[in-house]
């Protein structure tokens, strides 16, 4: 098996669904392939996320919705599902149902797919990979990809089309040392970068347009921060996590757990906040 047919059969590899031949050849694969090895551990380690996240029971009228929404594709195939948490092989009824209700009890397991890279996808995968390892190469090869430019929060908000929204300081010690514009393939978006006491980085993506394909091929998870939609990417040890708030969408790369996201969508901003301008304003 090639690296394209294992990955798309890792969700049924954690599910245990797979015959015993072909998880033989999965396995295998993995024993010889490290970036498989980490594309499966981060399927695991998301998993491990949902079980952490609290099971809310669904309204009596998410069926009827749901049904009635199936219905016009194919009404014979529709069979009704037993709720239980998210996994993988129920992809397909769980969009449905969150598109359906929002509900906070869903979680989405969704991969995605790069074609001719309009986005950028190709280049920050590659950011995402170095970042892990070092994150200050990272990056340096991110603003000299995307004409990186450092200043100040007037000139962000110039170039960005809205002021930042983040605060000189985020929790767990975190202090904004840089902003940055970039000019990224969907927008110009503005980069703060955040440091702790031990240089540990943090980086927050302010852009005009939710951009999924950033993530490539990596396994992604969606539940409810705060009562807000969030993203959330396994990155080898840290997270990753998008959501959208005033007016705008924001991506956080760096988080080290659950509990962190959480706050930053806080600090930063829940789908309820008001919406911000999306013109700098002069004083």
């Amino acid at each position: 098996m090639n690296c394209s047919e294992v990955r798309n059969l890792m969700s049924e590899l954690h599910d245990q669904k797979l015959s015993e031949g072909d998880e033989y050849a999965v396995r295998a694969h993995m024993e010889q392939c490290v970036d498989c090895t980490r594309r499966f551990s981060d399927i695991c380690r998301l998993s491990q996320l949902a079980a952490e996240l609290p099971e809310i029971p669904p309204p009596k009228s998410l069926w009827p919705a749901i049904e009635g929404s199936l219905a016009v594709r194919d009404q014979s195939r529709i069979t009704k599902a037993q709720w239980s948490r998210s996994r993988f092989s129920r992809a397909a009824m769980l969009a449905a149902a969150l598109l359906a209700i929002g509900s906070t009890s869903l979680l989405i397991y969704r991969f995605g797919i790069v074609g001719d890279d309009p986005h950028g996808a190709v280049h920050f995968a590659k950011y995402l990979d170095e970042f892990r390892l070092n994150p200050e190469h990272a990056q340096q090869g991110l603003v000299a990809k995307y004409q990186g430019q450092y200043v100040d929060s007037n000139e962000a908000a110039r170039q960005g089309r809205f002021p930042p929204i983040t605060p000189a300081n985020l929790p767990r010690g975190l202090t904004r040392d840089n902003l940055c514009v970039l000019k990224m393939p969907c927008c110009t978006c503005v980069q703060s970068i955040f440091k702790d006491d031990a240089s540990r980085m943090l980086v927050v993506f302010e852009h005009v347009a939710d951009e999924p394909e950033w993530f490539a091929d990596r396994p992604t998870i969606t539940a409810q921060c705060h009562g807000t939609p969030t993203n959330l990417v396994q990155l080898d040890g840290n997270l990753a996590a998008t959501w959208k708030t005033q007016g705008r969408f924001v991506t956080v790369v760096g988080a080290h757990d659950l509990e962190e996201v959480s706050q930053l969508v806080a600090s930063l901003g829940t789908a309820e906040s008001p919406a911000g301008p999306l013109e700098s304003t002069t004083q």
